[in-house]
């Protein structure tokens, strides 16, 4: 074999093995790209959907299973990563003491359609309404079960909206308040049916309805909620990752070596 020859297919392997690791470290990765990459870790931190991966100078947060974002490791921030102590206490219109993060949404399902609207307000992002009969709705249980509890909808959610539920049971009383909160925002969306899924912004002004005999189409119906989201929020969540941007740049690199050592 030619000296020049092997020393390209040397480098082309080095760069093989860059991208993949940095893909497996990148936002977005799963856990186990990222444990693939760097093996265990040398500690772990977890509450609810939410976890802490922690490699020396580094720690990964995780939601769901999906890294959200990478930082500088030390104890202290693992410690309030996992006890979500970046928040303030603020009473709500119906008189329930919440915790108001600051630093990032809230995610989850709100009731209080004020809260809502100040989440909204400082993150920048849409409200999801959803309105339901939770427990009597058989088509507002599928969607439950099958589309709001799947890892890739509450990623998607997580990442780019602020979620709001205006739930009608049968089988229990809602507080005063809450019901009559629900009940004038389906007065004032002209909601007819359960569920109906729409998006507002942070003032309230109406975006969009979901279309969902549209999104029930097809052999994934949980991509074509999203899809169906994003069109009526106007194209949330549709930006380049950190690691589409990693990995086309490597590959960008590859073509330009190769270019070079064939001319």
């Amino acid at each position: 074999m030619k000296p020049h020859l092997s020393s390209t297919l040397y480098t082309l392997g080095l760069i093989f093995f860059l991208a993949t690791q940095v893909s497996g470290q990148a936002v977005g990765s799963s856990r186990d790209s990222v444990t693939e990459a760097l093996g265990q870790p040398t500690g772990t931190a977890k509450m609810g959907n939410r976890e802490i991966l922690s490699y020396g100078e580094r720690r990964f947060i995780l939601v769901d299973g999906v890294v959200t974002r990478i930082e500088e490791n030390s104890p202290q921030a693992a410690s309030n990563e996992a006890t979500a102590t970046n928040s303030s206490s603020t009473v709500t219109s119906n008189g329930v003491k919440t915790k108001e993060r600051t630093a990032r949404p809230i995610t989850g399902w709100l009731t209080d359609y004020e809260l809502a609207k100040k989440q909204a307000k400082l993150h920048n992002r849409p409200i999801l309404i959803l309105f339901t009969g939770s427990d009597w709705c058989p088509p507002c249980i599928a969607f439950q079960r099958n589309i709001a509890s799947s890892p890739r909808f509450r990623k998607f959610a997580s990442d780019n909206l602020i979620l709001f539920k205006a739930d009608f049971p049968r089988s229990y009383a809602l507080p005063p308040a809450v019901k009559a909160q629900n009940e004038a925002l389906a007065k004032k969306f002209g909601v007819r049916g359960f569920p109906t899924i729409l998006a507002v912004e942070a003032k309230g002004k109406h975006l969009g309805t979901l279309d969902r005999a549209k999104a029930n189409r097809g052999t994934d119906p949980v991509a074509l909620h999203i899809e169906g989201i994003k069109e009526i929020t106007g194209g949330i969540g549709s930006e380049i990752t950190v690691k589409q941007i990693t990995v086309g740049a490597v590959l960008l690199g590859l073509v330009l070596f190769i270019y070079r050592c064939i001319t």
